[in-house]
């Protein structure tokens, strides 16, 4: 045998050769195209192919460069000679004699004998050909190559060569018989499509200790190549979301549309599943579609939803869902390019049969799957150092991989205490570890939980315990603080420690969660000193209700005023300051103060009930989140009539008039607001009652009753100079204008909103004064003089301009427009159109039909 030589080692494989609608024809058609690209490329290259070593395989070949070739070469430039052959070929022939081809480069030592070539890298390099991933990366492109190099090769050649295009290659692992690794995959040819405006990439952190799943990470790959959707189901606490955010960071480059992600919480001991249309509506924020453009139907907002995803190529994560029906509204449409991942408890099994989802069975890892992860998060060395007890320790977890991770971070909190000891304390809880034995693992983990509990620091221990009576899927920092009464450092570091133990999680900088188990577990705690924990949940409520009091003043500073009682000692009320940080932090805390409201309820804290929903109805309203603010206010509704608040009670019925309104149900909207005008003029609330009239009026010319709804603004405009509100004055003012205005009353209308218009230019209200002036112009036009329209509908696009409001900007743009091709000047016009479309398109307000309607037929 002749000595070892290193050399660059190329196996090129013909997919689908065998084919049964393949004749022998075909077969010799498609080994002639094949060589004759291979010979093309090489020349490309600059290698003359007769003095490569090549070695024909029926269905593909073997090659070996010579030494003094670079290795860059078969990177750099071969992968784009050989697609340029690839379509020469294929171009105008039948199906049955087109190719599609899978490259293999590796590089290393190589024996030839009397037969070829032996060697180890001779045989890496036909596993990388037949890994499923790589097959999978074929199978899911129109281009009609896939390149993969192994991870040597990667890291000796292509990430040092920009040539070779190394951000193109993602890293996959692979199993082909007795070789398990990774490598790396370029699809040549494949376009990587723009994307407008700021991409979702909502994938939580994946811990950095996941091991083993090589089989299920396998199967991901290569089923999402051609399947749109997967289900990973299997027990609480075996792994289902570490593992579909493990394979979907592994994964992001494959998805350059962006990842969106939900937690649907289908099992949760604490909070009620997420809703459809909650899910629906989170992922459209995320896709950036405008409020004022998201539909009030469910069914409406999943088709939005479904056109905004059509063509684009993104990972979905549905985690933790109930059932099938949790899921189908988020399923994008069937021609999306876009792969979506589910986890559950349930099999989901109707949506494998009629939806086509692929089934990944989860179960617990083997005993070799199990020892190997617990010994990563132990550490090597102490792991090898007792490997009876890092297999008992595993055997008494039952493999359960949360159980082994909270083992792990037990026995890093104590790295003095042998691991036999360890594993003997968690035996001699045989009374707590029944249900672990029968495979529950509900209560099966409390004696995990007990151990690594009873490590905790004190404030750490307590603000366990209360977090699990926390309302919403996660605690923020603030309410975390006023959970145990103490300031934000002190909570900060508690909550580390509970990090470090794996008891919590901060998900996002700021934001903390436990796991199901962990949470239901710490409430059991919570329970055994009710009056701490009753006390907790008034501090929490109070933060939510007087930090939202400050967030609602920031969004809408003219509304109708409570009176909140202060908040209890220890309740930490967060800053707010502007609209923006007011409507991040309600944002960020949408789900859990839907939960205070219930919790408020539940526990008898009926003035929380009603008011919570008061403090963030001006956010639920401006953001479109309408059905969620019907079932606040009918909770507010029956906790102020329990109180017998009469105030309480029209205020209530106010917001459930302009809710009603917005959903369209014009009747009920009417009938609440009278309720509350009555309700307010019996306390002799003069201010409340001017503010259901002027609801009552806007209401009226929604819904094409201007002369009503003059009527109503008067009423109110009365009752408002005798509170001296000179602001709300002013807007009702400038409403009546509006109405008159749209009666054909010019005259009075501009009398009216000249008026108006003083007041709000020194009160410094922008957003009225533009929406004055946009009146203004529409009554100037009414009247011919076009001139002085145009120059009130121009500055009130500088106010839109400088208070950021875009959508008003594009309605005056519109009425601008229309004023231009009223006189005559058609081209004025279409260039006011031409401006508000552009708006509207840029947020993706779909109510474009109309402009397009006039930009055509002007």
């Amino acid at each position: 045998m002749k000595p070892a030589v290193h050399r660059t080692v190329l196996a090129v494989d013909v997919a689908g050769f065998s084919d049964q609608g393949r004749s022998n024809r075909d077969r010799v058609a498609v080994r002639d195209g094949l060589y004759a690209a291979l010979v093309s490329a090489f020349r490309v290259c600059g290698i003359a192919w007769e003095v490569c070593h090549h070695e024909d395989r029926g269905d593909g070949v073997l090659l070996l460069a010579p030494p003094d070739v670079a290795k860059g070469l078969f990177t750099e430039v071969l992968p784009d000679a050989l697609l340029a052959g690839l379509h020469g070929h294929n171009a105008g022939r039948p199906a049955a004699e087109r190719m599609r081809l899978r490259v293999a480069v590796h590089a290393g030592e190589v024996h030839f004998d009397d037969h070829g070539v032996v060697g180890a890298a001779v045989n890496h390099t036909f596993r990388l050909l037949d890994a499923p991933p790589v097959k999978a990366a074929l199978t899911g492109s129109a281009s009609p190559l896939v390149l993969v190099v192994s991870d040597w090769f990667q890291d000796e050649v292509v990430r040092h060569s920009p040539a070779s295009r190394p951000d193109e290659f993602r890293r996959v692992r692979f199993t082909v018989k007795e070789t398990t690794g990774t490598a790396w995959v370029r699809v040549p040819g494949e376009p990587r499509p723009p994307v407008d405006g700021e991409v979702p990439r909502q994938l939580p952190a994946h811990t950095p200790q996941f091991s083993g799943r090589l089989v299920e990470l396998d199967t991901l790959d290569v089923v999402l190549g051609d399947t749109s959707t997967v289900v990973i189901d299997g027990m609480a606490g075996v792994g289902k979301t570490a593992l579909a955010l493990h394979w979907a960071h592994l994964n992001t480059e494959r998805f350059p549309d962006g990842q969106l992600y939900v937690n649907l919480r289908g099992v949760d001991p604490v909070s009620a599943p997420l809703l459809n249309a909650e899910a629906v509506r989170g992922f459209l924020d995320a896709l950036g579609v405008p409020p004022d453009s998201i539909p009030v139907d469910l069914h409406a907002q999943a088709a939005l939803y479904r056109s905004r995803v059509a063509t684009r190529r993104m990972l979905i994560v549905l985690d933790n869902a109930a059932d099938a029906e949790h899921v189908r509204p988020l399923l994008p449409g069937g021609d999306s390019p876009s792969r979506v991942v589910v986890t559950s408890r349930d099999r989901l099994t109707s949506l494998v049969t009629e939806e086509g989802a692929h089934a990944v069975p989860l179960a617990v890892p083997d005993d070799e799957e199990a020892e190997a992860l617990l010994a990563l998060r132990l550490g090597g060395r102490r792991a090898a150092a007792e490997p009876d007890a890092v297999r008992l320790l595993v055997q008494r977890c039952a493999r359960l991989p949360l159980a082994l991770a909270v083992t792990a971070a037990r026995a890093g909190a104590a790295p003095h205490v042998p691991l036999r000891d360890l594993a003997e304390e968690l035996g001699d809880e045989q009374d707590r570890l029944d249900v672990l034995d029968a495979g529950d693992p509900r209560t099966s983990l409390r004696a995990v939980f007990s151990w690594s509990y009873r490590t905790l620091p004190a404030p750490a221990a307590r603000l366990f315990r209360l977090l699990g009576g926390a309302p919403g899927p996660d605690t923020g920092l603030h309410a975390a603080a006023s959970l145990v009464g103490a300031d934000l450092s002190s909570t900060r570091r508690a909550a580390a420690e509970l990090t470090r133990a794996h008891l919590l999680e901060e998900h996002t900088p700021g934001r903390f969660r436990c796991h199901d188990l962990l949470r239901a577990y710490a409430a059991e705690l919570a329970e055994e000193d009710p009056a701490d924990r009753d006390a907790a949940v008034r501090r929490v409520l109070d933060h939510y209700l007087h930090t939202g009091f400050a967030a609602s003043a920031a969004i809408e500073p003219f509304r109708h005023p409570v009176a909140l009682s202060p908040p209890v000692r220890g309740a930490v009320v967060r800053p707010i300051g502007s609209r923006t940080r007011a409507a991040a932090w309600f944002t960020a805390e949408y789900a859990c103060i839907l939960a205070a409201v219930d919790r408020a309820a539940a526990t008898g804290l009926d003035v929380h009930a009603w008011q919570l929903p008061w403090t963030f109805a001006s956010y639920l309203y401006w953001y479109g989140h309408w059905h969620d603010l019907v079932a606040c206010l009918g909770t507010a509704m029956a906790a102020a009539r329990r109180l017998g608040d009469v105030a309480a009670r029209a205020m209530t019925h106010r917001l459930l008039g302009n809710a009603y309104s917005d959903l369209g149900r014009r009747d009920e909207s009417l009938a609440e607001l009278a309720r509350a005008a009555t309700a307010f003029h019996e306390i002799d609330d003069v201010e409340g009652e001017a503010f259901a009239r002027y609801s009552t009026a806007v209401v009226l010319d929604r819904f094409g009753m201007p002369a009503e709804a003059i009527d109503r603004a008067h009423e109110a405009l009365r009752l408002y100079r005798r509170t001296g509100n000179r602001t709300v004055e002013a807007r009702t003012l400038s409403a009546v204008g509006w109405f008159e205005a749209r009666l054909g009353h010019y005259d009075h209308a501009l009398e009216q909103c000249g008026r108006a218009l003083e007041l709000l230019h020194a009160l410094g209200d922008l957003q009225g004064e533009a929406d004055t002036l946009n009146s203004m112009g529409f009554a100037k036009a009414g009247l011919g003089l076009h001139d002085e329209a145009v120059a009130h509908h121009r500055r009130a696009l500088e106010l839109w301009q400088e208070s950021g409001n875009e959508s008003h900007r594009a309605r005056t743009l519109t009425q601008l427009g229309d004023i231009h091709a009223a006189a005559g000047d058609p081209r004025a016009a279409h260039e006011a159109w031409r401006q508000a479309l552009d708006i509207l398109e840029a947020l993706g307000n779909p109510a474009t039909d109309d402009l397009r309607a006039k930009l055509e037929h002007h």
